[in-house]
């Protein structure tokens, strides 16, 4: 196979249009649940959705932005696989731990602890495309995600309509996914890969101990996301929880646009941040910005002038007095696109701290509003306070951003030498 790079534009339209695919087969398979499974499964699913994001941002720690911006290769690609194998471990324990002191029904903590372990898989596969996309072929990421798209979804739906259930469903896509991973990213990961370089044990105690902090960013961002879904399913009971799914899922499609469309970019803001060309790195930063905002009016104004009938046509009449609740969730994902950007950014310039003390804030605002709202707004509840801790984590990591981006210009004036962000 032809290991030559791809140009930037190549390489954001295979990515983008494997991962819109994938993201759009996701959707499938949560409306699905809620359609054909009932409202009851679709809050379980719920629950596995929010359980499972936590499982992948622990899976990952943190280290694909690392990765992708490693251009001075200060790791090797078996220290990064070696050590996605250590933290996803840790994920899975973590998930088992929480299930066992939290979940009663025993279909329920099965639904979930299988949901988790398809989690794993993607994250396991992450660290692959880390790989590729540091050597900018995106066109095999975005064909490994179209063939999982496919083959994933499409046996989900097969036991979906073979045993109408929602446990074995969510097996056959957990092991559809792991098998996918080595038939075809493990084979083209070679090609790239330099698996005979040799490594040592502390390598990956180092790579884990230096993104712990990421880590810990990547844990804080998506418990500030979970954390109100979580408490919406144990305050207002599975068949609510199952109606906020239905409203959920399709918000996410802006969150998705804008993530896939970006990703590809944060290895060009890293080498403008070795050059120290800040002219190229805010005109970029704008351009993305820009997109995020254009497409969050397009999606929500659309939402407030569909909301009802599109949910009607989706589920049925049962969700129409429901149609409120889309307009914040589709606030909940421009801001969360926001979010992961200016995350991403802050990884990408080393101000690890300013991402910390951010996800911190966040998070205390989700702990302390997140009864109160729910009891006081219903099912809005649960998008109001993370609207309100979204607000708070974009404005204090705009300003640490721009905090550490001026430091780095005056020591550039001035001649003073710092390490590579």
């Amino acid at each position: 196979m032809n290991t030559k790079e791809l140009s930037l534009k190549q390489n954001i339209l295979w990515n983008s249009g494997g991962s819109i695919f994938y993201q759009m087969m996701q959707y499938l398979i949560s409306y699905s649940v809620a359609r054909f499974l009932g409202l009851a499964s679709g809050g379980i699913f719920l629950l596995c959705l929010s359980v499972g994001t936590n499982v992948l941002s622990f899976s990952l720690y943190g280290v694909r932005p690392y990765q992708v911006s490693d251009v001075a290769s200060e790791f090797s690609d078996r220290v990064y696989i070696v050590a996605r194998i250590v933290s996803s471990t840790l994920a899975i324990l973590g998930c088992v731990f929480y299930l066992l002191f939290s979940i009663s029904s025993v279909y329920t903590m099965l639904c979930v602890l299988a949901y988790a372990m398809f989690k794993v898989a993607e994250a396991y596969i992450d660290v692959y495309h880390g790989i590729i996309q540091r050597s900018m072929r995106m066109d095999i990421v975005g064909k490994s995600l179209l063939l999982r798209g496919t083959i994933s979804s499409a046996l989900f739906f097969l036991v979906v309509w073979l045993t109408k259930s929602l446990l074995w469903s969510i097996v056959a896509m957990s092991l559809a996914t792991f098998i996918l991973a080595f038939i075809y990213d493990h084979r083209r990961v070679k090609l790239f890969c330099d698996e005979n370089k040799s490594f040592a044990r502390q390598d990956v105690l180092r790579l884990l101990r230096i993104c712990f902090p990421l880590a810990i960013c990547g844990f804080l961002a998506t418990f500030i996301a979970s954390f109100p879904r979580i408490l919406l399913h144990q305050m207002m009971g599975e068949t609510l929880a199952g109606i906020y799914l239905a409203v959920v899922i399709p918000a996410a499609v802006i969150q998705a646009l804008a993530t896939y469309v970006f990703a590809p970019m944060l290895t060009v803001f890293a080498k403008h941040m070795n050059q120290r060309d800040f002219a190229s790195y805010y005109k970029l930063f704008m351009k993305i910005m820009l997109f995020i905002a254009a497409l969050s009016i397009v999606a929500i104004a659309g939402g407030a002038l569909l909301a009802e009938w599109g949910l009607v046509l989706l589920f049925g009449e049962k969700l129409r007095e429901y149609a409120y609740l889309l307009v914040p969730v589709l606030l909940i994902s421009s801001l969360t696109a926001v979010s992961w950007f200016l995350g991403s950014l802050l990884t990408v310039i080393r101000e690890i701290r300013g991402f910390i003390v951010s996800s911190i804030l966040a998070v205390a605002v989700s702990l302390a509003g997140g009864q109160y709202s729910i009891r006081t707004f219903g099912l809005n509840g649960a998008s109001f306070i993370l609207i309100v801790a979204l607000v708070v984590q974009i404005v204090s990591m705009s300003i640490f951003m721009i905090n550490k981006n001026n430091k780095l210009k005056r020591e550039l004036t001035s001649g003073t030498t710092t390490a590579e962000p």
